[in-house]
């Protein structure tokens, strides 16, 4: 039992729509947060994750059954799960976007400019909410964060968050 979140799964998982590669949190998650509706799941918002396999973003309502295959090398308890959020970089569009990578568990000075270049440079794929593509401009506001042990938060375009975006275009 966890002192602040109560009852946690062991860490949970998602199969890739894409290639079937079994996702597996760094983390174990509450099975539900009494007065935190906002922390997922929640039945309610989505959460988009890249998989760590083919780079390909899908989007989950709640977990599923996923623990690794004997062939995959490791289940990432070794790594760190990051939320990028951006607005459509699509003129005209702003619609909020936002989706979790897992990375190396080293974070250096460096490690935001490397993740927005991955991005930039097309490494994760799929589309946003609104049905555009994966992309950011040159000099996009990206806010990059650093979850921690069961504060998963889904996709929420309406989140108090987004009032300090601004528009992109």
């Amino acid at each position: 039992m966890h002192p602040v979140l109560g009852p946690l799964e062991l860490p949970q998982g998602f199969e890739c729509e894409h290639c079937s590669y079994r996702i597996v949190l760094p983390f174990p998650t509450p099975k539900s947060i009494a007065g935190r509706p906002d922390w997922w799941p929640n039945e309610r918002d989505w959460l988009y994750l890249a998989c760590p396999d083919c780079k390909q973003i899908s989007a989950y309502i709640g977990f599923r059954s996923a623990a690794p295959l004997a062939s995959q090398k490791k289940a990432h308890a070794d790594e760190l799960l990051w939320r990028i959020s951006f607005r459509c970089a699509v003129e005209g569009c702003n619609t909020p976007v936002q989706f979790h990578v897992l990375a190396e568990s080293t974070v250096t000075e460096t490690t935001e400019r490397e993740l927005r270049a991955k991005l930039a440079s097309g490494y994760w794929k799929g589309v946003s909410p609104c049905g555009h593509p994966i992309a950011i401009t040159e000099n996009q506001k990206l806010v990059f964060d650093l979850i921690h042990e069961g504060r998963l938060q889904g996709y929420n375009p309406n989140h108090r968050m987004w009032n300090n975006f601004g528009s992109q275009t």
